[in-house]
């Protein structure tokens, strides 16, 4: 790794999640875990302060000083340096026209995302402060998803106006309390009760059959980053503010309204009344003091399994569903692969395909030193089919990323005008059972808008071939029930197949089991099959 002992102050191991964005990282194509944070922030700035600001928040913060490593080691691991430098560039455009800027950012934008960032360097992240004016900047801070999630992105802009202020002021101190070390946080879920956390998952998920989505599908077309697209939808501020007011009125959070009309509308499109789906939480709802305030990949992906009967009363309905996540958040430490594998009925197959993404980032109160953030960006990654995320902005935003391989844009839009039509039932306050808000969502005929490939999905290039001894056979029998369908050739390309890197990091975990012996999930990159 060539890093000096005495320049490291601590070595961890990747988290599930950070495992499988390194194995997508590596992938060729774009990348989707690089992340730009865009904010614009008025105020007058002083430089010189606000870059030691950074400094100062980096130092706070171990994941900003930490580096990720993987050739040649058994495990990848990620490193925290005591000391890191870090690029901050300054551009002054004041005196372009406003045309100007904009083609001035978009040059900028484009040549810089393309460099990517370079996770095995610390730190990894690139700053960039633009100043539009006297008193309108704009900062554009890259990093990438294995080692901040979204929560991280408040948390930190947070500190880093705390140092600002600080530093205006003249104070030596932001007065911000103590976190907790990633340490701590390993060593607590280390902890847990796994019998207790295993009993959880096996009662949530008692008899539950299939992915929703897309379900037991044949061979899909291959997914590139190249085929997810997004679509959005934009509420007006009056009606945004009419769904805070049901969701008030009922005792709900906003949140638990989007996941109860995301519910409706995958049980509707299924036919089933039992389905589920991933819910993002933030990972730091443990007994540890100010565990809320950790920046780094905390967060996690869930199951959400949700129930629904015409008879239900729409109004208790979601009060339900809503104790039903707080129940979870007791044990949202799990990773998705020990869940699959804690014995649930579901077994190893797939539990989700479609994840919601509440961005309930807090920015009313990023302010210090006399800048303030009046607006904030900083993307959507995520390999799933489907994604739904909701910014609970003043004006509520809602966009559906896809993978147009798998997903039809008739599908999409689909989903588009039955999400607004649910927006708007609910506003007009008119719904009262189940059964009438089902009545409003449009009939889909899903096997037109699911792309679909027929039992002859073997290419006339790969035809079948068996497995010829004994590992090969235990290797196919792993393949076949990671990618839920069968049976698989030896000869047979795992991502043409449907693999996903999630589904990568579960298989190397298996094979491991199996075969008692090490192996980089990485190498799947180069020997695509089991034959190789």
């Amino acid at each position: 790794m060539q890093i000096t002992k005495a320049k490291v102050e601590a070595m961890y191991p990747l988290n599930f999640l950070q495992q499988a964005l390194l194995f997508h990282s590596l992938q060729e194509g774009p990348d989707q875990g690089f992340l730009r944070v865009k904010c614009v922030l008025n105020g007058d700035i002083n430089v010189e302060v606000f870059q030691n600001a950074w400094r100062q928040t980096i130092k706070r913060h171990e994941v900003l000083r930490t580096s990720v490593h993987w050739e040649n080691l058994e495990k990848p691991v990620q490193v925290v340096h005591k000391e890191v430098s870090f690029p901050f560039t300054l551009h002054d455009w004041s005196a372009n026209s406003e045309h100007e800027q904009e083609a001035k950012f978009d040059e900028l934008t484009n040549s810089d995302a393309s460099a990517s960032l370079d996770l095995s360097k610390a730190p990894v992240l690139r700053i960039f402060l633009i100043r539009l004016s006297g008193d309108k900047h704009v900062l554009l801070w890259y990093c990438h998803h294995i080692l901040v999630d979204g929560w991280s992105a408040s948390i930190i802009l947070h500190d880093l106006l705390a140092f600002y202020d600080a530093g205006c002021s003249g104070a030596n101190e932001a007065g911000l309390p103590a976190i907790p070390s990633y340490k701590s946080w390993l060593s607590w879920v280390k902890n847990q009760d796994q019998n207790k956390s295993d009993t959880f998952w096996n009662e949530v998920l008692k008899d539950f059959e299939n992915p929703t989505l897309v379900g037991s599908r044949a061979k899909s077309q291959k997914s590139s980053d190249n085929s997810f697209h997004t679509k959005a939808l934009k509420l007006s501020a009056e009606e945004s503010q009419r769904l805070r007011d049901f969701s008030q009125k009922n005792q709900i959070t906003l949140n638990t309204l989007i996941q109860g009309v995301w519910a409706l509308l995958l049980s509707s499109f299924v036919e089933r009344e039992d389905i589920a789906f991933g819910t993002i939480v933030s990972g730091r709802s443990i007994d540890l003091p100010n565990a809320e305030l950790m920046a780094g990949m905390y967060m996690n992906v869930l199951p959400l399994r949700i129930r629904s009967n015409d008879t239900d009363i729409f109004s208790d309905w979601l009060k339900a569903l809503q104790f039903q996540q707080a129940k979870l958040r007791a044990f949202e430490y799990c990773n998705i692969n020990d869940i699959m594998n804690s014995g649930t009925s579901a077994g190893g197959n797939i539990l989700f395909d479609s994840v919601v993404v509440f961005e309930n980032m807090p920015l009313e109160n990023l302010r210090g030193g006399g800048i303030s953030i009046e607006s904030f960006e900083s993307g959507l990654t995520s390999n799933y089919p489907l994604t739904l995320a909701v910014s609970p902005l003043k004006e509520i935003k809602a966009y559906l990323k896809y993978d147009s391989s798998i997903i039809s844009e008739e599908q999409i839009n689909w989903f588009i005008k039955n999400l607004a039509g649910l927006f708007a039932v609910i506003i007009e306050n008119k719904p009262d059972t189940l059964q009438e808000i089902r009545n409003t969502i449009t009939v889909s005929d899903r096997n037109n808008t699911l792309r679909q490939i027929d039992d002859s999905h073997v290419s006339a290039t790969h035809k079948y071939l068996a497995p010829r001894n004994e590992a090969e056979l235990m290797l196919v029998g792993i393949w076949e029930s990671m990618l839920n369908f069968q049976p698989i050739g030896v000869n047979e390309d795992f991502f043409d197949l449907g693999g996903t890197s999630i589904i990568a990091i579960r298989l190397f975990t298996e094979i491991e089991k199996r075969f008692q012996k090490k192996l980089q999930p990485i190498s799947l990159l180069n020997h695509r099959t089991v034959e190789a």
